[in-house]
């Protein structure tokens, strides 16, 4: 018995020198390896080679194209496979703190591997807690999300080829503070974004102008709008993106944008943009992806456009409230089965009116389809557009306007019908005041009494610089004009 005694603690004692042997001979190996780069740094280093774990507190890396900052790392690596196969399988990746930050403008390419025995093939479990990723071009800040928590099982090797690990179902992931620098005049923001079960959400979703609307005319040539978004969820149900021979796939079951609120400006007393406008058709053929969402829902939303002609007058406004409805089979791949895009919205101007307006085409070619119902148009609604931009206002209220036509990318074809009863016209002084000769000359040419009739307009021509909307306003203001006058 004493012997046996004797036998085993021999094992135990070599088993503990080996073990701890073997470790300081791998700590030593990885410490090497960590110290022959001069761009990583770390406080804490410790090894368990038994269990394959390595953990890593306070670490730092930099080099000329990112900078990474961890507080606290573990990783476990699966030490029988490396011994067998000679490939490095990552059981689990445990970080707190990660700081990442890319710098875009770098031109400083990923050194090869020069030994095959570093390939990563697989890891299976990824936890991030309070994460933080920016990417940078040059001295401005292009993205940035902060408070990240992340957890992902089972990632196939490499990640960016196709972005296959975006199908993960175990894929999470939240963030606060979602900053995206969308162009040189505007940011995104989300204060919350969540990706779970291939949906994703964005709360208090933003698009915020950099400048006032009387200094950003300072930093463009051409008449530009000037955006002011703010949504309070948008969501992607069944998002997935993908990358197949080197074109991009985005597709989604259905994207809702609920309570938003919408506010454009345009400053039309600087130089036109004389370039050509696609219609939607063709601006989707030329999106430079693959597109396909089955529907779009729009809840709540509250549109303010503002147009400024004269800097000493105010910007003329419209607004539609209570805007809601659905584009669906929004796509764009030709020669599809089922190749129709509709749109039906409806909105207000008042309470008491009501808009409806429906759109129809397809991404092959340029034309479409669209018909409008406005009903109960009171004169408080459109003077406050009126007024500034055609010095004039109207009195009384239009009962009905409703129109049904067709178009492609150079006129327009279809039916005009306007109802108003006792409508006159009132035009403006400079000071906007009421002129009284210009209007009593006005409203001798104006049908203001009882009318209701309706007109074929024809041939309608395009203004291809300006855009669809404004195409559309053409069509109505020649139907206004035969209407009044």
């Amino acid at each position: 018995m004493k012997k046996f005694i004797r036998y085993l603690f021999f094992i135990i004692l070599f088993l503990v020198l080996s073990f701890f042997t073997a470790n300081y001979f791998v700590s030593k190996k990885i410490k090497g390896l960590l110290n022959d780069n001069s761009t990583f740094s770390y406080s804490i280093f410790q090894v368990n080679s038994f269990s394959g774990n390595l953990n890593l507190e306070d670490v730092e890396f930099i080099d000329i194209a990112k900078t990474i900052r961890i507080k606290e790392i573990d990783i476990n690596v699966d030490i029988i496979h490396y011994l067998i196969h000679k490939e490095i399988k990552i059981e689990i990746i445990d970080a707190e703190g990660l700081d990442l930050v890319f710098d875009l403008s770098s031109n400083s390419k990923k050194e090869n591997k020069s030994n095959s025995e570093l390939d990563i093939i697989s890891i299976e479990k990824i936890n991030l807690k309070n994460a933080k990723i920016t990417l940078e071009d040059g001295d401005k800040t292009v993205f940035e999300a902060s408070h990240i928590d992340l957890k992902v099982k089972d990632i196939s090797m490499p990640l960016i080829d196709n972005y296959k690990w975006l199908e993960n179902k175990s894929l999470q992931a939240e963030a606060d503070s979602l900053f995206y620098d969308l162009d040189n005049l505007h940011v995104l923001k989300s204060e919350r974004f969540t990706f779970k079960n291939h949906s994703i959400q964005l709360s208090n979703f933003k698009i915020e102008p950099k400048f006032s609307k009387s200094d950003y005319i300072n930093h463009i040539k051409t008449e530009r709008d000037l955006m002011d978004l703010e949504t309070k969820f948008l969501k992607f149900s069944q998002f997935n993106f993908q990358k197949k021979d080197s074109i991009i796939y985005i597709t989604s079951k259905k994207i809702q944008i609920d309570s938003s609120n919408f506010n454009i400006y345009r400053d039309k007393t600087i130089a036109d943009d004389t370039t050509i406008k696609p219609l939607y058709s063709k601006a989707l053929r030329e999106l430079g992806m693959k597109l396909k969402i089955d529907s779009l829902s729009v809840l709540d939303l509250n549109l303010t456009y503002q147009e400024l002609l004269n800097k000493n007058r105010e910007p003329g406004t419209i607004k539609f409230n209570a805007i809601q409805g659905d584009v669906v089979n929004l796509h764009n791949f030709l020669k599809n089965e089922n190749p129709d895009i509709k749109a039906k919205l409806k909105a207000k101007f008042t309470e008491q009116s009501d808009i409806y307006f429906n759109l129809s085409f397809v991404p092959d070619h340029e034309r479409f389809y669209l018909s409008t119902l406005i009903k109960k148009v009171e004169d408080k609604s459109i003077n406050s557009f009126f007024a500034p931009a055609m010095r004039m206002k109207l009195d009384g209220q239009i009962d009905e306007i409703r129109t049904s036509f067709n178009g492609n990318n150079s006129e327009l074809n279809g039916d005009f019908k306007m109802a108003y009863k006792q409508l006159k016209l009132n035009i403006l002084k400079k000071d906007d005041s009421k002129n009284n000769f210009a209007s009593l000359i006005s409203n001798i040419f104006v049908k203001h009494k009882d009318v209701e009739e309706s007109f074929k307009l024809e041939n309608v021509k395009r203004n291809k610089t300006k855009s669809f909307w404004n195409y559309v306003w053409i069509f109505h203001f020649e139907g206004l004009k035969k209407s009044l006058l």
